[in-house]
């Protein structure tokens, strides 16, 4: 039933955008999901509460979009009211909205009943007499938020028609916004524009799907001929004209405008949309680069690249996911077409694993065929997933065939609902970053780089960390150390790093071998070189959790975990999955996992053959209510990189901590703290770096019982009466989230290259 009322809303409103527009804009085909990965690429996210936000002039750009409260299924107009701010920049057409003080201290008669608002001032620039039927904002003490409609207002008091939930003078401040003092009206009511209206204005969509149309239907947007009279909205603040006026000369996405006062009737020609409910999981492409050039430094990028695939195989078969793997150089071979892997056997991933290992590198690079053929395996293999996601990787410039550009695959991703995300193997002068970049924003992807396109542990827990970001949230993926794989403490401590999951003993035996309590005791006897200990947040309401240890440079160690309680998870528990791939990585991954801090422990067995290397742990947590969106802004010129994050648990949050760090190499790591201060809910800041590549992660961190962002404009926006609350729901969580960005004109890259191997 609840997808029945929307459906009925957004054709509605369809309907009512092509009579706003004058026959020029109405919906095509709408896609309904409730799979988060849709989150960035969303255009509308539909509250299970009456909160609706929206930001300005942001149509088609990535992680912007619109919140639509509950009472849209019955009132549709509001959606082409957002969509005015959300596609124009348009103002509000209400008179004004203003902000003032409660006076804490004052006197009220015994029977205000929590209808008396006292303030510290009673001039607030308008007459008094303007107050009667605006809105009032209020944030109470226990956490609500509640808006009722204004009655009289007399000096230092307002009068509301309806009472508050508590003694308003328990309160700091108010907002009063006026949403029926109509300010573009002439002779014709219902020539009032959509800017200054919301709700039911145009009419009610009753529960069976009929529809009552208001005694006078606001239905059109204003023009020079009734906008404004008296150019005290923010529309006319912000652009000084109509909105026909800001419509007709958008730079991106003008209209028409029409001759005098738009026509209240709907225009011939409109045609209902089509609706598409989204059916399955995410299914996800590998697209993988072996070209000649993956040949140099001993073909430790391909090795990287291999090693990374190895990983998407087992980590696919363990998550019970769909996966095609791609390779490329001038031409496309398709390894494994789009599988669901969960109905694989460990052999049948152990052959794919055994293929992959066999690439050899050599020929062109077309990178456009195969972002093709990914699609083509995604799209072919179920209709109407709610997300799908390319994962490119290529160390070189797309050369082939003569003519083409990998940015004709733009155009059909964004068509088909999918993102590409792009890890861009060594430096500028042999990478087409610009265009790498390009794709990834263009599509609501991520694009990240490998700097040192000759290291292969970096390669490998880049694409790591792209796969727990895609398929849920990486929580953790700065942790690295040193291990050193020789000695032997002595007790059971193990010798042998080839040994099977099944054949270890368990993590407590080894403790009790050596005489230590806990495996803390256990590290400070045995050094941090043969042994780490890593904490995992997971928070209330996880589906999944993932953890991964990798290792470069010949090392291995044995991978243990411990949930909240303190109890080893063991090698046969049903409910947990063990992988592995020597001298590469081991993960466990978890279905239900129990909130709290989990530990990894990392053991590195001693024997004779000495092997010293590199040890990172990485984590990613399932929970569709959490998603991170990054938005950066790379300059091909001098200058800083902007970085803009968007967090939600269900809805926009704000009250959070977000950092972004990236490593330049020197003068060392940078940190920079982003802020919401403009924009309630988007957190921006800047990177003012020299020239050159850079890569890091964005870090976000929930205290729990954030606040939802600009959560008086959404007030306001629905009906008189309503209560909500400014506090979220949501339990502690972090989140990281890679990044990749250019600063400054690189070298153009070479493409001959491309024909080395």
């Amino acid at each position: 039933m609840e997808r029945t009322l929307w459906r009925r809303s957004f054709f509605k409103a369809s309907e009512l955008l092509w009579a706003a527009t004058e026959g020029q804009l109405s919906f095509g085909s709408i896609f309904f999901t409730d799979n988060a990965q849709s989150l960035e690429m969303a255009d509308f996210i539909l509250s299970e509460t009456d909160r609706g936000y929206t930001t300005s002039d942001t149509f088609g750009v990535i992680n912007r979009n619109i919140t639509l409260g509950q009472y849209v299924k019955r009132g549709p107009l509001t959606t082409i009211h957002e969509l005015g701010h959300h596609l124009w920049g348009l103002g509000e057409e209400y008179a004004r909205s203003l902000g003032g003080k409660i006076n804490q201290s004052a006197s009220l008669p015994a029977t205000h009943g929590n209808r008396i608002i006292p303030l510290t001032l009673s001039n607030w620039g308008v007459a008094d007499s303007t107050f009667a039927g605006a809105d009032v904002v209020y944030r109470n003490t226990a956490g609500g938020i509640e808006t009722q409609t204004i009655a009289t207002k007399s000096g230092l008091r307002i009068t509301l028609n309806a009472p508050l939930s508590e003694d308003p003078r328990l309160g700091t401040s108010i907002t009063v916004q006026w949403v029926i003092g109509v300010e573009c009206t002439t002779t014709v009511p219902s020539h009032a524009c959509v800017m200054e209206h919301s709700r039911t204005a145009a009419g009610t969509l009753n529960p069976d799907g009929t529809w009552t149309p208001a005694a006078n239907p606001i239905t059109e947007f204003c023009d020079d001929i009734n906008h404004d009279p008296d150019q005290d909205t923010d529309q006319h603040q912000r652009w000084a004209k109509s909105c026909w006026g800001r419509i007709s000369t958008h730079p991106t996405r003008s209209l028409l405008a029409p001759g005098g006062h738009p026509g209240t009737g709907t225009p011939t020609g409109y045609v209902p949309p089509t609706w598409i409910e989204a059916q399955g999981d995410i299914q996800l492409a590998l697209v993988l680069d072996h070209s000649g050039s993956m040949s140099l430094n001993g073909g430790t990028r391909l090795t990287g690249v291999k090693n990374g695939a190895k990983y998407w195989a087992k980590a696919a078969q363990a998550n019970k996911q769909a996966l095609s793997i791609i390779w490329y150089n001038h031409a496309v071979d398709v390894l494994v077409p789009e599988t669901d892997f969960a109905t694989l056997s460990d052999s049948d991933v152990d052959q794919i694993v055994a293929t992959i290992q066999g690439q050899v590198p050599i020929g062109l690079t077309n990178i456009r065929d195969g972002l093709f053929e990914g699609l083509n395996q995604m799209v072919g293999y179920a209709a109407d997933p709610p997300a799908r996601a390319a994962i490119l990787l290529t160390d070189g410039v797309h050369n082939t065939p003569p003519g083409s550009s990998m940015l004709e695959a733009i155009a059909p991703y964004r068509k088909d609902n999918a993102s590409i995300y792009t890890l861009g193997l060594g430096s500028g002068s042999t990478l087409d970053i610009s265009g790498l970049e390009r794709l990834a924003k263009d599509t609501g992807g991520l694009s990240g780089a490998v700097a040192d396109g000759t290291d292969e542990f970096a390669i490998r827990t880049e694409m790591i960390k792209f796969f727990q970001h895609i398929l849920g949230g990486l929580v953790l993926a700065d942790v690295r150390r040193l291990f050193a794989q020789y000695g032997h403490p002595g007790g059971l401590w193990p010798n042998d790093p080839e040994l099977p999951f099944a054949n270890r003993p368990p993590l407590a035996d080894i403790m009790g071998s050596l005489g230590a309590a806990t495996p803390d005791d256990l590290q400070t006897m045995v050094g941090d070189t043969l042994m780490g200990i890593d904490e995992v947040p997971v928070e209330l309401g996880s589906t999944t959790a993932m953890f991964t240890s990798a290792f470069g440079d010949g090392v291995h160690a044995w991978l243990y975990l411990i949930d909240p309680d303190g109890n080893e998870i063991k090698y046969d528990d049903p409910s947990v999955i063990f992988g592995r791939e020597f001298r590469s990585f081991e993960f466990a991954s978890v279905d239900g996992p129990r909130p709290g801090i989990w530990r990894v422990v990392n053991i590195v067995p001693g024997n004779d053959k000495i092997h010293a290397g590199r040890q990172q742990t990485l984590a990613g947590i399932g929970d569709d209510k959490v998603r991170v969106g990054v938005e950066l802004s790379s300059p091909d010129r001098p200058g800083p990189v902007r970085v803009a994050v968007v967090t939600r648990y269900e809805e926009v949050l704000t009250g959070l901590g977000v950092a972004a760090i990236v490593e330049p190499g020197k003068p060392g790591t940078r940190r920079i703290e982003l802020s919401d201060a403009d924009e309630p809910g988007v957190y921006v800041g800047y990177f003012d770096l020299p020239d050159g590549q850079y890569s890091g992660h964005v870090e976000v961190t929930a205290s729990g019982a954030n606040g939802f962002a600009d959560v008086d404009h959404s007030m306001l926006h629905g009906e008189p009466g309503a209560t909500d609350t400014w506090v979220a729901n949501n339990p502690p969580f972090v989140r990281m989230v890679p990044i990749g960005f250019t600063i400054g004109r690189l070298p153009k890259p070479n493409p001959e290259e491309e024909t080395r191997g």
